[in-house]
């Protein structure tokens, strides 16, 4: 392995893309550094003898890094909603490259290059796999080569699989370290609410950013709220934590409150909003009577024991088989934003 290519590896490994700490020095003959910027993979300068080349791997545009060395060489890296490097271009804002994923990573045409690749993991050329820190994972197949590290209970059992990836939707989530899928709705939401706020240079690193974008089969023409709704079809219950009543149950009138907004919001029905099946009034629990499955229950967004708040501003209406699945999950997947 030469030494660009571990210099590369190197800073890669050190953490998720969110999650990228400093790394003073890699050998004696590499200095890689990364720093954490909104919006940004990471920045990278890597200094070799007397090359000095910089490399950016960005999330969207931003200006390329100040360093001082005789000959330097910038190429912006831009990535899709997923983090995967889908074009690159030049300081002119031409673009040089592309690359394309079919939905679970596996690069179009099958040439697999080192370095970052699908959803900003390490891509290795000689097996064709992604480096996602605690696992591989092979993109020709979508699974991962070794069992999930993280365990399950009695309320996720149902949807766990060892070896799945990105909860079988790799176009709606993605694994930061191997161990659990993260929706990936931070980048869509933030360029949604504010586009102006990723121009920090030029107006035509944002154009050859949206050409690159639109390449792929994942979003298409981008711009605004359409980008948002590609990637996030329909709004999660954002939940509130942190007022009067934080950690308490729901009070009767609360939950009366909940449900009487949730049935205005489906004809009059009360509906469950993790999987969509109508649901009954809740009745009393009996001994040797199993509980029906479609029981309204009133749950707390943001669970109780993370300091949700016991107020209808934190509730919604679950049937009684998504309740126990959610448990007090802080991140939990709903039946309906699963795919089959």
């Amino acid at each position: 392995m030469n030494e660009l290519k571990r210099a590369c590896l190197a800073v890669m490994l050190i953490g998720s893309a969110s999650e990228r700490r400093r790394v003073p020095e890699v050998s004696s003959a590499v200095r890689a550094g990364t720093r954490r910027l909104p919006h940004r993979i990471m920045s990278v300068s890597k200094v070799i003898n007397t090359l000095m080349r910089g490399w950016l791997i960005l999330s969207l545009a931003a200006g390329p890094l100040q360093t001082a060395g005789a000959q330097e060489s910038v190429e912006y890296i831009h990535t899709d909603a997923l983090g995967s490097p889908v074009a690159v271009s030049d300081t002119n804002g031409n673009v040089i490259k592309r690359t394309v994923y079919e939905p679970y990573g596996a690069v179009g045409g099958g040439v697999v290059e080192d370095g970052p690749g699908y959803t900003g993991h390490v891509s290795d050329s000689a097996t064709g796999l992604s480096y996602m820190q605690q696992r591989y994972y092979d993109p020709q197949s979508g699974r991962f080569l070794s069992v999930d590290p993280v365990t399950t209970d009695q309320n996720g059992a149902g949807n766990f699989g060892r070896y799945k990836y990105g909860n079988n939707n790799p176009y709606r989530f993605v694994d930061p370290d191997g161990r659990q899928e993260r929706a990936a709705e931070r980048f869509s939401d933030a360029f949604a609410g504010n586009p102006e706020a990723f121009e920090p240079l030029r107006p035509v690193a944002i154009a050859v950013t949206a050409v690159a974008l639109g390449a792929t089969p994942l979003v298409g023409p981008i711009a605004g709220v359409s980008f948002r709704k590609v990637v996030k079809e329909s709004p999660t219950p954002e939940g509130t934590a942190g007022g009067p009543r934080s950690g308490k149950d729901f009070t009767r009138a609360g939950k009366r409150e909940v449900i009487r907004q949730n049935k205005d919001a489906n004809g009059g029905q009360t509906t469950c909003q993790g999987c969509g099946a109508s649901t009954t009034p809740a009745t009393q629990s009996q001994r040797g009577v199993p509980t029906p499955k479609n029981e309204t229950r009133v749950d707390h967004i943001i669970p109780k024991a993370k300091g949700g708040d016991g107020a209808p501003s934190n509730g919604q209406v679950l049937c009684s088989q998504c309740n126990l699945e959610k448990g007090s999950k802080s991140e939990w997947v709903p039946p309906k934003e699963r795919l089959p």
